[in-house]
């Protein structure tokens, strides 16, 4: 890597501001509410499908939230191959047709939103390593399929209107640190973080890997989001959030509990993570955003005009709010 290029800047909360780039939107006076979830089960991450939003969880959970008063509803009890292993990750296609998750024993599933159905797609290659992340590129019924696991390893797949044709698993793009976290932006270009404190990017789906960052990390990272190649969060321990602007690697000491989740777009963001802890991106940088929650949040989901601002995490805890 290039240090001249990418010399690592450390900040403190003075300097929250200076990672806008953009213009962002005014801190909401909305708060955040508790939502039953109808589990005591721990919920791991959380994405919008095309009819609503989905989270996953512990033993295999899949729950939909449903229209109106309906609230959040359980689609799938155990999991993919009825393994009732942990989900740890989800995805969606760009158009949110299908809904991609993985977790724990090689499990890998996917919800079609259209069919209300799951295909088990589970231990590829004959796989059992437990799986930690996946992304997804392209439209449902021909989209690639990127996960990542516990030995570092990089499985893609392509779907033909329902069959999956599993490349060999590879390890990279590091060295075989766990990689909890995998995205793709807008452009295609991939993103993985691993708990070594290292970022890799690739420009080619996900066929040559570059390390990109992040120099003298000193935490593990559990998140990453990308909304471009000048537009890179990345969530780590004791408060630490790192960001890429294309350039240089900037970093910002969200207090010292561990963040687990990060999401961004170009005028907002969200993170969580330990004790119910969430910081939002607004016009006056990252500020903490009091929750009623005190268990510690693994996925949240910026807001849209079709759905509230979500997080999720342990002992079934969802929270949301509506911008």
């Amino acid at each position: 890597m290039d240090s001249s290029r990418r010399a690592f800047l450390a900040s403190g909360l003075a300097g929250a501001g200076a990672l806008a780039g953009c213009t962002t939107r005014s801190a909401s006076a909305t708060p955040w509410e508790h939502v039953q979830s109808n589990t005591s089960s721990a919920l791991y991450d959380v994405v919008v499908g095309n009819d609503a939003p989905y989270a996953v969880g512990e033993s295999g959970l899949v729950l939909r939230r449903g229209g109106g008063d309906q609230g959040w509803q359980r689609v799938v009890e155990n999991g993919p191959h009825a393994l009732q292993s942990s989900l740890v990750g989800a995805a969606t296609t760009d158009n949110g047709g299908n809904v991609w998750f993985c977790g724990g024993s090689g499990t890998i599933g996917m919800w079609n939103t259209v069919t209300q159905s799951m295909t088990d797609y589970s231990q590829p290659n004959d796989i059992t390593s437990s799986w930690e992340d996946v992304a997804v590129v392209g439209l449902a019924g021909q989209e690639y399929v990127y996960l990542v696991n516990s030995s570092g390893e990089l499985l893609v797949g392509s779907n033909n209107d329902g069959e999956m044709t599993w490349a060999d698993a590879v390890t990279k793009p590091g060295g075989g640190s766990t990689a909890p976290a995998i995205v793709f932006d807008v452009h295609g270009f991939g993103y993985v973080a691993d708990t070594g404190g290292a970022v890799y990017e690739s420009v080619n789906g996900g066929r040559d890997w570059r390390q990109i960052g992040i120099p003298n990390a000193d935490v593990a990272l559990h998140d990453i989001s990308a909304v471009a190649t000048n537009t890179i969060d990345v969530a780590g321990g004791t408060g630490s959030l790192y960001r890429f602007d294309g350039f240089d690697w900037s970093t910002l000491r969200l207090g010292e509990k561990t963040l687990y989740a990060v999401d961004r777009t170009r005028r907002d963001g969200i993170v969580g993570g330990e004790s119910g802890t969430v910081f939002e991106f607004t016009a006056d940088g990252w500020r903490a955003s009091p929750t009623p929650a005190d268990d510690t949040l693994h996925g949240v989901i910026i807001a849209s005009p079709s759905q509230p601002a979500l997080a999720v995490g342990e002992n079934g805890t969802i929270i949301e709010r509506q911008d």
